[in-house]
């Protein structure tokens, strides 16, 4: 019989959007591991947590999801998630999930390491899973977690009462983090991540808007594997939370 046929790997464009992006990924990756290694503090945050906050003080965050997914694309999903249940967390529940804390025991996976975290940064304005993930790994690390609620809201608008229920959440968390890490809030430099924080809001609703052309330049997919990577102070999405609070 002859060899099997293989098909060559393909070359990444170095000039393209998803070359360019998966650089800032892996240097996410790599900048939260050289600061766990000279002995900062790191966190693991929920994508909806506002990441303004740790960006400010000046703190290294990484992400389960973003993590879990590249750990399942790249193949490892189906240990990770027999090692959690091992543990006796339901099969039912999210596979990111027990990927996550599969990873919390393991504290290794060939397919995608990160650090581990010192804090957990929590919000519930996704799924409320995220909630009881991320309170087991901090219980089962013994670290602290910050929580934002955000409350459900059927109506268009925001009323004053839920903006200062979440600004308070949002100085709470900004202060227990102070005492946590040791750094300190400046709202100089608050101003300056919030700059690059709107100008990469409307970058990312400007391209995601190219979606009303037919043909349409991307598909579900494109954005699916897309967003994650826009983790990143200011790529965020102005109708997920009322933003500018302070």
């Amino acid at each position: 019989m002859g060899e099997e046929a293989t098909k060559p790997k393909r070359v990444v464009d170095p000039n393209s959007a998803k070359f360019k992006l998966g650089q800032i990924a892996a240097k996410a990756y790599s900048d939260a591991m050289e600061a766990k290694e000279r002995g900062e503090l790191v966190g693991w945050c929920s994508s909806n947590f506002p990441v303004e906050i740790p960006e400010t003080l000046g703190l290294y965050v990484v992400y389960p999801e973003n993590q879990a997914a590249g750990i399942a694309a790249r193949g490892g999903g189906e240990r990770m998630c027999s090692e959690a249940e091992g543990e006796g967390y339901s099969n039912d529940i999210c596979a990111y999930a027990r990927i996550s804390l599969a990873y919390a025991k393991l504290k290794d996976a060939p397919e995608q390491n990160m650090p581990q975290p010192d804090f957990m940064l929590c919000c519930n304005n996704i799924c409320n899973c995220m909630i009881k993930w991320y309170e087991n790994i901090a219980k089962e690390l013994d670290i602290p977690m910050i929580m934002i609620d955000i409350p459900f809201n059927p109506d268009y608008e925001v009323s004053d009462a839920e903006t200062e229920y979440i600004k308070a959440q949002f100085w709470d968390a900004i202060h227990q983090l102070e005492d946590i890490t040791g750094k300190k809030w400046s709202e100089e430099r608050f101003k300056e991540v919030m700059e690059s924080s709107g100008r990469a809001s409307r970058a990312w609703i400007e391209a995601t808007s190219q979606a009303k052309y037919v043909p349409s330049p991307f598909n579900g997919f494109d954005l699916l594997n897309t967003w994650p990577l826009w983790l990143r102070p200011g790529a965020r999405r102005k109708r997920e939370r009322p933003w500018r609070l302070f």
